[in-house]
């Protein structure tokens, strides 16, 4: 493997390699998050960069003028108990906006209700800002950070382990509300 790689150096006029691990020599090491967003409270407290997204990548968010509360979700088709949580929007006095990753619009209209609206396409989180009264999502860092950033409340449907060690960490420190992925029964209409 060394052999392949060197021969790929030299393509660059790069100098060869001695050991593989030399691949992982860097000149700083860093994360792209904030120290209290980090699974692992042993690090370096210089290697923070803070997050990385865009608030203004996607289309623009749309909420009825009602004085309903605004909620917005960011979600996934392969989620376990996606048709659950998108039948309990029905029993909450709210206006949903929903961002479901692979899920094609004829599956979408089955789950539209009065109160609930699909985007097919991300939706802008700077269209959430101020207007947005909690954000349901799957603990993913950047809209966790840009939620938080922006002072919207979170409801974390974690779906792998790296999801569930930031949803605990933010329950922990009473930044969110958690639905653990190892409940088979989770209650989500009382959240």
């Amino acid at each position: 493997m060394l052999n392949v790689i060197n021969r790929v150096l030299s393509l660059f006029d790069t100098p060869k390699l001695d050991y593989l691990y030399q691949l992982l020599e860097v000149d700083e090491n860093f994360l792209c998050t904030f120290p209290e967003l980090d699974h692992y409270d042993s690090r370096d407290p210089g290697a923070f960069w803070g997050p990385q997204f865009d608030i203004s990548n996607g289309v623009a968010a749309y909420w009825p003028e009602n004085r309903k509360r605004n909620i917005f979700v960011y979600t996934m088709q392969g989620y376990a108990f996606l048709q659950r949580l998108l039948m309990s929007f029905g029993e909450v006095d709210a206006n949903f906006l929903v961002h479901c990753v692979g899920m094609d619009e004829e599956t979408a209209n089955q789950y539209t209700q009065k109160n609930v609206r699909f985007s097919s396409d991300p939706v802008q989180l700077k269209g959430i800002e101020n207007r947005a009264d909690l954000v349901i999502c799957h603990a993913g860092h950047g809209t966790v950070a840009a939620s938080l950033l922006m002072g919207i409340p979170l409801l974390l449907l974690p779906t792998q382990l790296e999801q569930l060690l930031l949803a605990n960490k933010l329950s922990a420190l009473k930044l969110s509300a958690v639905i653990d992925m190892r409940d088979v029964q989770p209650d989500l209409s009382s959240r």
